[in-house]
């Protein structure tokens, strides 16, 4: 048996777990407390009245326990423990650490509200078998998990499947059910992209002929508009040399405002035409295309 208790301070919180046994576990104390190990919390130890107590850094950190204690674990969250799990048993045998000592109960996993990572509790003090273990947090995973998320329905029972057989090799697990996803991502994008497109199904209507928009016909009839007042101009100040329209068209600047604008008021008209026309080019053969493709259907069907 153990005993827990929290402690805030200017340093942070910590979890403080202290056990029957007074006695530090050597190798085992001194391992996790000199190394920073992947996948455990930050631990020290404090000996205080002949007992010594262990403590884990939980600065800005919750337990699973709390975190879905109203909610649901989606498929990328699920994700998450079950590689931070994978880790801490990578860790375990890494650094020679018996597994009997991992907790793995929600209220002895933590998660970063900033950054997400889980990190697991490893305390010398407690012991449980790796069958026991990994049964709790697999019936966690499978009661919490949202069942409204394919990916993470099938994941949570594939690995309460797998810890019932005795399977515990999490990373396994978690490369097979990636390489699933992938394949059913990559069939349905492949499915999307034999979609045939509504184009060669249907013929194009007859409201998508394009047409010169309003302000298309607008813009020619003003530059056809600026074209007659400029003939015209032009025109008077030919017949009548000694008029205004003759004093005027003696300037560089007037015949350069007349040129300029003769050519604006031509080019832009034809641009209209010229956008029209393509357009118009275009649609007439998807046009041809469908009727070339119905006919065919028609002569091959009989």
């Amino acid at each position: 048996m153990f005993s827990e208790r929290y402690e805030s301070g200017i340093n942070g919180r910590c979890l403080i777990l202290e056990g029957d046994d007074k006695a530090d576990k050597g190798y085992i104390t001194r391992m996790i407390t000199e190394n920073r190990i992947p996948g455990y919390l930050a631990c020290s130890v404090v000996y205080a009245d002949g007992c010594i107590g262990y403590v884990y850094d939980v600065t800005g950190k919750k337990s699973l326990a709390e975190m879905y204690e109203h909610e649901e674990i989606g498929y990328a969250a699920l994700c998450d423990i079950l590689n931070s799990l994978a880790t801490a048993l990578e860790s375990t045998e890494e650094y020679l650490l018996p597994t009997e000592h991992l907790m793995m109960d929600p209220h002895h996993i933590y998660t970063g509200q900033a950054d997400k990572r889980n990190a697991f509790c490893y305390y010398p003090g407690t012991y449980s078998a790796l069958s026991e273990s990994m049964t709790e947090i697999a019936e966690f995973i499978l009661q919490k998990a949202d069942h409204t998320d394919d990916p993470a329905t099938m994941l949570a029972y594939d690995f309460y499947k797998q810890v019932s057989n005795g399977d515990y090799t999490v990373r396994m697990l978690l490369n097979r059910t990636e390489a699933m996803i992938g394949d059913d991502i990559a069939k349905e994008e492949c499915l999307e992209n034999m979609v045939i497109e509504d184009d060669e199904l249907y013929p194009p209507a007859t409201e998508d002929a394009p047409v010169i928009p309003a302000a298309g016909k607008m813009i020619m009839a003003v530059c056809i508009g600026i074209l007659m007042i400029i003939s015209g101009f032009v025109l008077t100040s030919e017949l009548n040399a000694g008029g205004t329209a003759a004093w005027l068209m003696a300037f560089k600047e007037m015949k350069l405002l007349v040129c300029t604008s003769s050519a604006m008021s031509v080019l832009l008209p034809i641009f209209i035409f010229l956008k029209w026309f393509n357009e118009s080019k275009m649609y007439r053969e998807r046009v041809d295309a469908y009727d070339n493709d119905r006919s065919s259907e028609l002569f091959y069907f009989g």
